[in-house]
């Protein structure tokens, strides 16, 4: 069912419950089967959609063209006549039947059924039934639509009314071939259960929605009618059995649901052949190679084409690797599941308790383990020596050292005797020397085995020319004597007395030191006791309290200080403001003072299009003057914004003034839009601007709100120069609501000014899509009634098309 809020639901009047299968953003005003299974059209007037129950997706396939009519396709019910092949009938009397197709995307008119649709189609029992306006059931003559039939006006129960749709559904035995049919009707929330012969309606379910229904369409019986088939091995449950070298078990086919309408009938063959192969649930099977079987199971109860199913599984053969090479005691199986071969078998245990020199080896041919190996012969060994066998080594150790050889003189000679088992030592050491000279001593080499004699006369000392010298063979050591000559006495301080060697006698030498120069202030005196010059005297006292720019010479000619120097000169040529003052610590003249300079900054505004004079205004009397621009006038015209400044003078005093033009652009209109009951200007110019719609009355904004529909002057004029610019704008806005009280306020939905377009339209109905007001080419002024009688406070719809433009929407009239 299709709902006024836009969702599309799928009902179960079982137990009276909906759920969402897709939603738009605006109800269809009916629906109906599609061309497959999951799919449904949908119809708003002359537009035709396309909706995915699965996915929820809703495809705008486009306006229809009518064929045979110059009307307005203004569509609200629809039923499938066949694949591609639509009926719809229109809204208001006669009603218009209309064939679609949907291919060509065409509405042919068939004729006038006499009663306007409410809001649906649908085949019952072979004939077609249109729920028309008023509550009325008509039965429709497709080839001739003008003998269309009233059935009814559907009776109203336990509050059901407002009835929108009528529907073709099963109630029992919906797969079968004989399933049990009901006509419903829509109305409000609620549904009801429709005689067909007299229009009578018996409520079946309440508030089963919670929007307003507006059309049906009964699903194909496809989606809940089809059989499903699945195939597998008997043991493992596996859809895809694999086997080793051969298969030898059984198929099974099992059937959703598991109990037929009727009983099951099955047909099993090899994928690619027709031969029968059995006719049962089960296949036994014994194959050595890859095969996929073919099951086909039919319904007897079931109405086809959903009474059959097939289904395929395919049994794959695994050939066997080759049997592996084994040792003599493996023997090897072959694991059907695993599709390998398995090998058993274990080695014989090896021999233990060996001797070390034995080795036992396994024989291949015998299957068993041999022993070989002899015990090592035992060596021969010296008198020290024992031997003993090792088993852990498998060797024989010999034991035992032979006595260690002693110690013996270089003079002496060592035998072993085997026979003693010892060692035998012979041999003499030679005589010491005699007759040795006092310096001599005597000492036995080992080395050589010899007596060495060491020892040297002392050396004779080194003598004075004075001296002698004797050696002492008692005391084994020299004797010196001789004494040197005395040195000189009563020497000078500078003279120095040395004895020559060679000579063999003490020579003077020295020379008393020369005089120092001396200055013309000074004394000099040799003193003896230190052997030095010594002077005396002190230079004069340099003057002070000089002058920065005086210098203080010593003349040695007089002996005296002299001073010389002369001050600055002081600078001349000073500005009037100047001062001269001389520095003694620097010494030099320090120039004081700053030129007296009176900046001014003036900020103008220059109107777009004007001339504007510059005065410099100087408070020096008789100045010269000098622009940035090059003038030397006291006023200058401009007509440029920028920055201009002027400097006046008189030699000494200097005023500088800075001029900061600033261009006032006149208004530029970019836009004007209607917004709401709001008009928008906007500029491209943003400044302090005012605006009008009358040229008389200006304000700073520039919205202008709670206007009503009309064309409008703007009006927009620049603050400070004497600008305006002005442009008409057409002002259009839908009312959100209205009050048609009486007392002048918003007692009219209006939409004014619309002779200023082409080509429009505008149409209102109510929640049930009914249509209240229409008008084309003019302005709209509706007072809120139907045919004179009041409407009710609630919201109300409109669908405003202007110049092909289309706007849709909701309002609301309250009382």
């Amino acid at each position: 069912m299709c709902l006024a809020n836009g969702d599309i639901v799928l009902a179960d009047f079982s137990n009276c419950s909906t759920t969402v299968v897709a939603s738009y953003f605006t109800g269809f005003y009916d629906i109906s089967q599609g061309d497959t299974d999951d799919t449904l059209y949908g119809i708003i007037e002359n537009n035709l959609y396309l909706v995915n129950i699965n996915t929820g997706f809703v495809n705008p396939l486009g306006s229809l063209t009518a064929i045979g009519f110059n009307g307005s396709l203004e569509i609200n019910s629809l039923v499938k006549e066949s694949t591609g092949i639509l009926l719809g009938v229109n809204t208001d009397s006669p009603g218009e039947l209309f064939r679609i197709n949907v291919a060509n995307m065409t509405a042919t008119y068939l004729g006038n059924v006499g009663y306007g649709s409410a809001g649906d189609l649908t085949f019952f029992e072979g004939e077609l039934y249109l729920s028309a306006n008023q509550n009325r059931l008509i039965r429709v003559d497709i080839n001739t639509p003008s003998n269309s039939v009233l059935v009814g006006t559907i009776s109203g129960a336990n509050g059901f009314s407002s009835v929108f749709g009528v529907v073709t559904i099963i109630t029992q035995n919906p797969c079968s071939t004989n399933p049990t049919y009901e006509l419903i009707a829509t109305g409000g929330n609620d549904t009801a259960i429709l005689d067909e012969t007299n229009a009578q309606s018996t409520l079946n379910c309440t508030n089963i929605t919670s929007s307003s229904i507006y059309g049906a369409s009964e699903v194909a019986s496809d989606i809940i009618c089809s059989i499903s088939l699945e195939l597998e091995e008997d043991v493992t449950q596996n859809t895809a059995p694999t086997y080793c070298d051969v298969a030898v078990t059984q198929l099974n086919a099992i059937p959703d649901p598991i109990n037929p309408l009727g009983s099951y009938s099955y047909l099993w063959t090899e994928q690619g052949s027709s031969v029968p192969l059995g006719n049962n649930a089960s296949l036994p099977i014994n194959i050595n190679s890859t095969t996929t079987y073919v099951c086909l199971i039919t319904d007897s109860g079931r109405v086809a084409p959903d009474n059959v199913a097939t289904a395929t599984i395919t049994v794959t053969i695994n050939q066997p690797p080759t049997q592996p090479t084994l040792e003599c005691w493996e023997t090897a199986t072959l694991n059907t599941i695993t599709c390998s071969w398995e090998v058993s078998g274990t080695q014989p245990t090896a021999p233990t308790n060996l001797e070390c020199w034995e080795m036992a080896n396994f024989n291949t041919t015998s299957c068993s383990w041999e022993i070989s190996g002899t015990q090592p012969t035992q060596p021969s060994i010296e008198c020290w020596e024992t031997t003993t066998f090792n088993t852990t080594t498998c060797s024989w150790v010999t034991i035992g050292t032979q006595p260690a050889q002693p110690n013996i003189e270089c003079w002496e000679t060592a035998v072993f005797n085997n026979i003693t088992c010892n060692w035998e030592i012979t041999g003499i050491q030679p005589n010491a020397p005699t007759n040795l000279e006092c310096w001599e001593t005597t000492s036995f080499n080992n080395t050589t085995c010899t007596w060495d004699i060491i020892g040297t006369q002392p050396t004779q000392p080194t003598i004075e020319c004075w001296e002698t010298a004797t050696f002492n063979t008692t005391t084994c050591s020299w004797e010196v004597s001789g004494t040197q000559p005395t040195a000189p006495i009563n020497l000078e301080c500078w003279e120095i007395a040395t004895f020559n060697n060679t000579l063999c006698s003490w020579e003077i030498n020295g020379t008393q030191s020369i005089q120092p120069s001396i200055e013309c202030w000074e004394t000099t005196v040799f003193n003896s006791i230190t052997c030095n010059w010594e002077t005396s005297g002190t230079q004069p006292t340099a003057p002070t309290n000089l002058d920065c720019w005086e210098t203080a010479a010593f003349n040695t000619t007089t002996c005296s200080w002299e001073v010389s120097g002369t001050q600055p000169t002081a600078p001349t040529n000073l500005e009037c403001w100047q001062v001269a003052t001389f520095n003694n610590t620097s010494c030099t003249w320090e120039i004081t003072g700053i030129q007296p300079i009176d900046t001014r900054n003036v900020s103008i505004v220059l109107c777009e299009g004007e001339t504007l004079t510059l005065d410099a205004n100087s408070n020096i009397q008789n100045p010269t003057y000098q622009w940035n621009t090059n003038q030397q006038s006291a006023t200058i015209a401009i007509e440029n914004p920028g920055i201009y400044t002027v400097q006046a003078t008189d030699g000494c005093y200097v005023e500088i003034t800075n001029f900061t033009v600033t261009l006032y652009e006149n208004p530029i209109i970019a836009n004007i839009v209607s917004y709401n009951s709001s008009i928008i200007v906007s500029l491209e110019n943003q400044s302090e601007y005012q605006y009008s719609l009358d040229g008389v009355v200006y304000q700073n904004s520039p919205v202008f709100t709670n206007i009503p529909n009309g064309v409008y002057t703007v009006y927009v004029r620049s603050y400070l120069c004497n600008f305006i610019i002005t442009q008409e704008h057409l002002h259009f806005y839908i009312p959100q609501f209205f009050t048609p009280n009486g007392d002048g306020v918003n007692d009219y939905f209006a939409i004014n000014d619309l002779e200023y377009y082409n080509n429009t339209q505008v149409i209102i109905f109510n929640r049930y899509g009914k249509l209240l007001f229409s008008a084309k080419n003019r302005s709209v002024k509706w007072d809120g009634t139907l045919k004179g009688k009041k409407l009710p406070s609630s919201d109300y719809w409109y669908l405003i098309t202007i110049d092909g433009k289309e706007f849709k929407g909701h309002f609301t009239l309250k009382r």
